[in-house]
């Protein structure tokens, strides 16, 4: 058995530039970090097939004894990619929510390979682990994500992200900093599950009317790192706020009456900065608070449930195999 631990992330600054469609043109800036909440795969080869070739255990249970059978796809797609033969057992648990803005389905893609990966005791990079999920999601399931997901999966940590139609490159951020980020984060769970995908084709096909507002994040993404080198948290939470303003105004599904009061409330209540985490619509919130005004804050904004979370530094990772 083997079991993997892939962490769920949040984005700071540069969400909406993390696609080809804008940084082929633009070299943009994500900066992002893993948090300590994950999800959890497990792989099994079945030694004796008494029911099905392969059981998947995840919001639903699968059995069937052909890949193209299986409902889910990404399990789908990720055992077709491996030209699996082997009778499986595949389960999937995770601390939080799916479809909320944290990066589920790119850390359980990122999760799943890297698990398939080491049952087939093929060594892969952090890297290779990223482009490969990114593959699966936008190439074969043709699903419209962009691409910071799967490197905060891979890699972990606080992270600046640079994209550009030359590469990719990812480097570690102040530890420093990170810990004022985690003194001042607070975050929340708006329970509106959505399909991020639906979301992103919306603003796929206004990234060329969006432009300008896209260069005006990236252009704060780059304030944000000049806050980030001077361990300015201030800044950095209004930068935040800042950013936010320009984000929801892409297009209208990003943000809502409600968000948009819940919002307001912590703003009235002493925060300084804050965002829905993802492509919007619904799902995790997070907000950067000084210490001394969090619990009142908390208590102002009572149609969320606060979520105890903080930034970390661990990527993809295997934690069991025998």
């Amino acid at each position: 058995m083997i079991i993997n631990k892939t962490p769920f992330r949040i984005s700071f600054f540069g969400g909406g530039t993390d696609f080809p469609e804008f940084f082929n043109n633009q070299p943009t800036t994500i900066i992002s970090s893993s948090i300590n909440k994950f999800c959890y795969t497990s792989l099994k080869k079945q030694l004796i097939v008494d029911e099905s070739k392969y059981k998947l255990s995840y919001s639903m249970i699968d059995k069937v004894d052909n890949i193209k059978d299986i409902e889910h796809p990404v399990i789908r797609a990720c055992l077709k990619y491996f030209d699996v033969n082997d009778p499986l057992e595949i389960h999937y648990d995770a601390d939080l929510p799916g479809k909320s803005g944290i990066g589920s389905s790119s850390s359980f893609t990122v999760g799943l390979l890297h698990t398939l990966n080491q049952f087939y005791k093929k060594s892969v990079s952090k890297n290779q682990l990223a482009e490969t999920a990114i593959h699966i999601e936008r190439e074969v399931l043709r699903e419209n994500v962009g691409f910071q997901d799967q490197y905060a999966a891979a890699f972990g940590g606080f992270n600046k992200i640079i994209f550009s139609k030359s590469g990719v490159k990812v480097e570690k951020l102040s530890s420093k900093m990170k810990s004022l980020i985690n003194d001042y984060l607070v975050m929340f769970y708006y329970p509106k599950p959505r399909f991020s995908s639906d979301i992103q084709s919306t603003h796929i096909k206004k990234i060329e009317d969006n432009h300008d507002k896209l260069l005006q994040m990236n252009e704060i993404s780059l304030n944000a790192l000049d806050a980030v080198n001077n361990l300015d948290i201030i800044t950095f939470s209004k930068l935040l706020d800042k950013s936010w303003n320009i984000k929801k105004s892409l297009n209208d599904n990003i943000s809502s009456s409600e968000i948009n009061n819940i919002y307001k409330k912590a703003k009235n209540n002493g925060a300084l900065g804050g965002k829905i985490s993802g492509a919007g619509g619904g799902g995790f919130l997070y907000f950067l608070c000084p210490p001394e005004y969090q619990k009142k804050m908390i208590q102002s904004v009572t149609e969320v449930q606060y979520i105890n979370s903080k930034l970390n530094n661990k990527g993809s990772e295997i934690i069991y195999e025998r």
